[in-house]
């Protein structure tokens, strides 16, 4: 499916910024830097968020 295919590298893309953001291990510059990302309040939330994304690319693969 074409738009499967559009949007898998956007969310790998987003997954990269969220990998990048996370190894700075400041909740605050992650939170001012985004704009449509949830506000992380604890890097479990972060952690969970992230997961939940690496899920989603997970799920959007097999649907190919």
């Amino acid at each position: 499916n074409k738009l499967l295919k559009s949007i898998l590298p956007i969310l790998e893309n987003y997954q990269k910024d969220l990998e990048y953001w996370r190894a700075g291990d400041d909740l605050d510059s992650i939170n001012h830097i985004t704009c449509g990302t949830p506000e992380f309040k604890t890097h479990d939330q972060l952690e969970s968020y992230f997961n939940t994304v690496k899920k989603i690319i997970d799920q959007v693969k097999d649907g190919k």
